[in-house]
């Protein structure tokens, strides 16, 4: 499939602090945790990964403790000098959530469950055996996972103000990125 520069697309964002924006082009984290669910828009939809230009005390100690989770097996940065800041680095496909927040003012989803550690909503096309793996993984530490899959990682990440939430890449920095990767 070759790049159409003429044909516009809009690229949705999420600004994800580093490590964990690495994490996910890096180390197979598949899950984004956040305190909302995915609007019902976003279902099944790529967006881009965007790594925030914070590095503060809290984000070196998320990299140490990530290091001891994955260690030996990656090598976590455990400096600055090792993460890309204000930049998309990946695309990815979300295909669901699970949550532990079960008010109905949340928002929709598809059907709720009693896993291992106790009940949950879902959003999405998810087996029972797909959500208790959810709830059993490492990377989830709720209340809300966002379920990623189809990681793409940008060969050279795109320089771009991110924002809190889910946002709009600009024309320009969405073409970088569209570029790059196959945004379906």
């Amino acid at each position: 499939m070759s790049f159409d520069p003429s044909v516009q697309r809009t690229i949705t964002a999420l600004t994800i602090h580093q490590p964990w924006s690495w994490a996910i082009s890096n180390a197979g984290r598949d899950i984004e945790n956040r305190d909302w669910r995915p609007p019902p828009y976003i279902a099944y939809q790529s967006i881009a990964i965007h790594a925030g230009r914070k590095w503060t005390r809290n984000e070196k100690i998320e990299a140490s403790a990530l290091a001891c989770q994955l260690h030996p097996e990656l090598e976590v940065p455990l400096g600055a000098e090792g993460y890309v800041f204000g930049a998309v680095v990946a695309m990815a496909r979300v295909v669901g959530f699970v949550d532990r927040d079960l008010r109905e003012a949340r928002g929709p989803y598809s059907f709720d469950m009693e896993t291992s550690k106790g009940y949950v909503c879902v959003g999405g096309r998810l087996s029972k055996g797909d959500v208790e793996k959810v709830v059993q993984s490492p990377w989830f530490q709720g209340p809300c996972a966002w379920l990623l899959s189809d990681v793409r990682v940008l060969p050279e990440p795109v320089e771009v103000r991110g924002y809190q939430k889910l946002w709009r890449l600009p024309g320009p920095a969405a073409l970088r990125v569209a570029s790059q990767v196959n945004v379906s």
